[in-house]
């Protein structure tokens, strides 16, 4: 298995709320609670209009670095040099594509994120890791669940073995023509986009984030919307979470298993009538929950 792949086929360690279960945790908004579980989706945002703008650039910067290294090191010629030639500009000429991510992390009860996510009041999901897997392998517009890197030095190793993993296809004396050329840069682009937007700064590890990517999604896909912020308006793609599967207790109606195991009550002074109205809209929804917890923190709003 090569460094990529070793990447993507990471998991989570064991959660410390339910034994056993790797788990995932989604925070949101109340308003957000009630969009995912009324429509049994979740809104993946394109990667343009996250609260960082730069962060998506940061990856194509770290490709760019190492394929300009490989160039003024001197040891790829022929065709493999044109492909890296034209792989740079390629990066910038393909960077508005448009990509959609959702965000995970492994701890479902951080105040860094209740400030970030539901800071007038919010809810932690936490969804188990095998069902996301499938959720992701399942849809027609290649979503991964990936692990965010912020290790600077590993995401140059990343970079590199996917640029040479595209350079050893090449013959090194070969002389291709430049479709060939076009089109194998464009592979490479492709190859790499979907792993840069995992990529974030140091600064950040504390969260511990995981990432439903897609690969590049067409304007006109039926998935995709728009929402209204008083800014901006943010395309999202809307990932159906239902794979089909239900879960019951005992004598109890079958509920939908959207792979929802734990929804966590956010900091509040009404801590009480919070869970009191989650259970009327998962249970009014017909959508399987293991359990509920409350936030420890003692947070609190101004």
């Amino acid at each position: 298995m090569n460094l990529v792949e070793e990447h993507l086929a990471r998991e989570p360690a064991f959660s410390d709320v339910i034994p056993d279960q790797k788990l995932l945790f989604h925070y949101t908004s109340f308003a957000g609670f009630l969009g995912i579980v009324g429509t049994q989706s979740m809104w993946a945002s394109c990667i343009h209009y996250l609260n960082d703008s730069r962060e998506f650039k940061h990856g194509l910067d770290v490709a760019k670095d190492v394929a300009e290294q490989k160039l003024k090191d001197g040891k790829e010629k022929g065709a493999r040099r044109q492909l890296l030639e034209r792989f740079i500009p390629a990066l910038e000429q393909y960077s508005r594509g448009y990509i959609y991510i959702a965000s995970f992390t492994e701890n479902g009860d951080l105040l860094s994120q209740w400030r970030g996510y539901a800071a007038s009041g919010g809810l932690s999901l936490g969804f188990d890791f095998g069902v996301l897997r499938l959720i992701a392998a399942q849809n027609e517009n290649g979503f991964r669940l990936i692990q965010c890197i912020y290790d600077n030095e590993r995401k140059r190793r990343l970079a590199s073995a996917i640029i040479d993993d595209a350079l050893i296809r090449v013959p090194e004396d070969a002389d291709l023509e430049y479709g060939r050329i076009e089109k194998t840069a464009y592979g490479l682009v492709l190859s790499y986009f979907q792993l840069a937007a995992a990529f974030k700064d140091s600064s950040f590890a504390e969260e511990s984030e995981w990432r439903f990517i897609s690969r590049y999604v067409k304007a006109d896909n039926a998935n995709v919307k728009v929402r209204a912020t008083p800014r901006l308006l943010i395309p999202y793609y809307e990932l159906p979470l239902d794979i089909g599967r239900t879960r019951q207790h005992g004598n109890s109606k079958a509920r939908k298993d959207i792979g929802l195991e734990v929804i966590v009550i956010g900091p509040s002074a009404e801590q009480q009538l919070i869970s009191s109205a989650v259970d009327v809209v998962t249970y009014g929804q017909g959508v399987w929950v293991t359990q509920q917890r409350r936030s420890q923190i003692p947070y609190r709003t101004l």
